[in-house]
């Protein structure tokens, strides 16, 4: 605590603990001074009980140092001097502790039997400089603190982690406090600990479909500015098998929808070591694995141990790390993507074809939503994309069709944005009506119910899903009496037993239904007369292995081929 004279430059031994028995180095640092010329000076120990200086350790400078005097000595040959700033280590002193826990000394550079002399440059000239030195505590320590804070990648402390700690003699778990904290004091000293951070709740926490654009843009080599952090591809493996690719984005859009409501080869949150894990500063889909989940570490004096977050899935770290706390409403001036569709009235009993386009899909990269429908009026029955190949990657989660609720989610695959005119259709819902409906108002409706409704456009703002009725201007019923050629995708897709195939036809005809590999290998052929109208098929796994396969529906005059993916 002693003021520092005016001009003067300050040589402080840094405090330090550790075990008896083993070495520790302590720092010499330097503050006040721009350029080093010359040091010199001596070392030592005010209670030789405690310790025994074995020697030097070079830092910024290497000194000479003479162990049977206990002095140093340093000047730099090169004629220009060192550049320091305040709180540079310059080299350290090496001491083997030999002392019982609890025993305290100091340790500092002395003028006996060299005294210490800083040299510098003033106005041209070699110098003398004013200094002053202060002296570091060293101590011998039984037991240690061990602490740590876990935090998001862009600094928010995670509370509520169980951070697992365990030794020799010791299994012990700590819970991280609301700023992401945790400490355990008095842990014996001189053991290898093993420090590994657990949390595994909300899954669907921070998810959306414009994460999943964000990051086919980043595979697909488009470098979105998006993406600046090694932690976001942390959080795109979504199987944990050490890669980011579209097989984790197609995982990650299964919870979007609900399909799967956990990750199953991941928990919910991975967590990286900060203790020599340096992350690449240019990263790609793989270079940032492995990357250390568990610290271990030699429990010497207290210790920090800390861990970076990162919530699988979350590649735009959308994340709370507190999603139990309270939210604040967010306040977000959005435009609007409207969906249309036909009013008309409904016959009791009626199969219906509820087509859903847009009157502005102008510049859209993805959209997401929790369409809800009444599900007293309405049986669901299918969802089918619509026929353009760059709409036609939309799919939705079913799971919850009974109580009136599909959670749907689209993305251009591409990584580019999607145009189309008012007269595509975007997805259609096949259901039976349960009574007689007047007209469509009030039927469906987008809602944030079961998962965030919004799209997002070129420039990524983020616009409000709303749907808008439109008037009948013709005499159609928009039913299947209006037979036409139609390849639906399979449901469930993707499946592990058996699924189905469903197509439409303008007449009775002979058809041809094959399954293929990517090579065109035919696995399953299916030949037979089908009706006018809506058909069925059902499809077992047989003999398919896990992966991604072909089916294509041929007629005389028609083809058409869709996907499906098969799943243990």
């Amino acid at each position: 605590n002693a003021t520092l004279p005016p001009g003067a430059v300050l040589l402080r031994t840094e405090d330090m603990s550790g075990v008896s028995g083993t070495s520790v180095q302590i720092p010499v640092t330097i503050s006040n001074l721009n350029l080093l010329v010359s040091l010199a000076g001596s070392v030592g120990i005010v209670d030789p009980t405690v310790g025994t200086i074995t020697g030097l350790t070079p830092a910024i400078i290497t000194p000479f140092y003479n162990a049977d005097l206990q002095t140093f000595n340093f000047y730099d040959n090169s004629g220009t001097g060192i550049s320091v700033n305040d709180g540079d280590i310059l080299f350290y002193i090496d001491v083997m502790l030999i002392g019982d826990a609890g025993d305290l000394t100091e340790i500092a550079l002395t003028d006996n039997p060299l005294m210490i002399e800083v040299g510098s440059m003033q106005n041209g000239q070699p110098t003398v400089m004013n200094h002053l030195s202060m002296h570091g505590d060293l101590e011998i320590i039984g037991t240690g603190n061990l602490a740590g804070a876990i935090t998001t990648f862009w600094g928010d402390g995670i509370p509520n982690v169980a951070v697992d700690i365990s030794a020799n003699a010791l299994v012990s778990m700590e819970m991280t406090d609301d700023f992401g904290n945790y400490d355990l004091p008095d842990l014996p000293a001189g053991e290898m600990y093993y420090v590994e951070p657990e949390l595994d709740t909300l899954p669907a926490n921070g998810l959306s479909t414009f994460a999943l654009f964000i990051g086919q843009r980043f595979i697909l080599g488009l470098e979105p500015i998006e993406i600046y952090s090694p932690y976001q591809i942390i959080a795109g493996d979504a199987n944990c098998n050490g890669a980011f690719t579209t097989l984790d984005l197609f995982i990650i859009q299964q919870l979007i929808i609900g399909v799967s409501e956990e990750f199953a080869a991941c928990p919910s949150w991975v967590f990286v070591a900060q203790h020599n894990n340096d992350m690449p500063i240019d990263f790609t889909a793989y270079n940032v694995f492995p990357y250390v989940d568990v610290d271990t570490l030699m429990l010497m004096q207290d210790t920090l141990s800390d861990f970076v977050g990162v919530k699988v899935g979350d590649i735009l770290g959308a994340a709370s790390p507190d999603p139990f706390a309270e939210e604040e409403i967010e306040e977000r001036n959005l435009n609007e993507l409207y969906l249309t569709m036909e009013n008309r009235a409904v016959a009791a009993g009626e199969l219906v074809e509820f087509e859903f386009r847009s009157s502005n899909f102008a510049d859209i990269v993805s959209y997401q939503m929790s369409l809800s429908f009444d599900s007293d009026r309405l049986s669901f029955s299918e969802f089918i994309p619509g026929p353009n190949t760059e709409l036609n990657n939309v799919i939705a989660g079913t799971n919850l069709a009974d109580e009136g609720a599909l959670r749907i989610s689209w993305f251009n695959l591409g990584g580019n944005a999607t145009t189309v005119n008012d007269n595509e259709v975007l997805f259609t819902i096949r259901a039976y009506a349960q009574e007689a409906i007047e007209d469509l108002e009030g039927l469906f409706d987008v809602n944030s119910r079961y998962l965030r409704s919004e799209a997002h456009n070129g420039n990524t703002e983020p616009l409000d899903i709303v749907i808008e009725l439109e008037e009948s201007t013709t005499t159609s019923t928009n039913t299947l009496e209006e037979a036409k050629y139609g390849l639906y995708q399979n449901v469930p897709n993707p499946f592990t037993n058996r699924t189905i195939i469903s197509f439409d036809l303008p007449e009775d005809m002979d058809v041809e239904l094959t399954i293929h590999d990517n090579t065109g290998r035919i696995l399953k052929r299916l030949d037979g007369r089908y009706n006018r109208g809506y058909n069925r098929v059902e499809i077992t796994k047989g003999d398919l292995e896990s992966g991604v396969y072909y089916y294509t529906l041929k007629t005389s005059t028609y083809s058409a081929t869709r996907n499906m993916v098969v799943i243990e």
